[in-house]
């Protein structure tokens, strides 16, 4: 290609012109290195702060999407269990197994709730229930006690995914702080030696 030729041919040229100057060609690593090392305390600290931001939040984002494909997978194992048995013992019986899925916390609260109230009913007690079956007593209180088991698990799903939040709305102010802080710098320096 023509734009290529042209775009090859005036690196050429810098280059040339570079090194008929009298100066160093340049080159990316020792720049950004020389770069690091000049810059001041405060624009050390901000880079460093950042740094710590960045792998804070990549640790927590690697870890999440871990979490979460488990979650995913033991989940579909879960409603096959689920959908397979016909006792809900069964499904208990299961669920030490898939212990990564939301649905299994979810279960067991409802399960629970429902093992309780067959406990409290007994068909000496309850007139209007056939000998030898059990019944709820409150359909209510199982729904309650889902509510507050799937609150819990969507907490234990979105556990460290404030900190994600918080990083997104700081880390650019404090990156505009260690800009502004390097312009100032800058500044004071043509200023000191009256040239650009």
């Amino acid at each position: 290609d023509a734009s290529e030729a042209s775009l090859h041919t005036l690196g050429s040229l810098v280059l040339a012109l570079q090194v008929q100057g009298g100066a160093a060609p340049v080159t990316g690593n020792t720049d950004v290195i020389r770069l690091l090392r000049d810059t001041g305390g405060i624009n050390q600290a901000v880079l460093l702060v950042l740094l710590i931001f960045s792998i804070s939040s990549w640790a927590v984002i690697l870890h999440k999407a871990w979490t979460l494909r488990a979650a995913g997978d033991q989940s579909k194992r879960f409603i096959e269990v689920f959908r397979r048995s016909s006792k809900f013992s069964e499904v208990q019986a299961a669920c030490a197994s898939l212990s990564a899925s939301p649905l299994v916390g979810v279960f067991q609260s409802g399960y629970a709730e429902i093992n309780a109230q067959f406990r409290l009913t007994t068909p000496a007690t309850d007139a209007a229930a056939p000998a030898g079956r059990a019944t709820l007593k409150s359909l209510a209180a199982v729904d309650r006690a889902l509510l507050r088991a799937a609150s819990a698990e969507i907490g234990k799903l979105e556990k460290r995914v404030t900190f994600l939040a918080t990083t997104a709305s700081i880390t650019p102010f404090i990156g505009l702080f260690g800009t502004v802080w390097g312009i100032l710098v800058a500044f004071n320096r043509i200023g000191a030696t009256g040239s650009t």
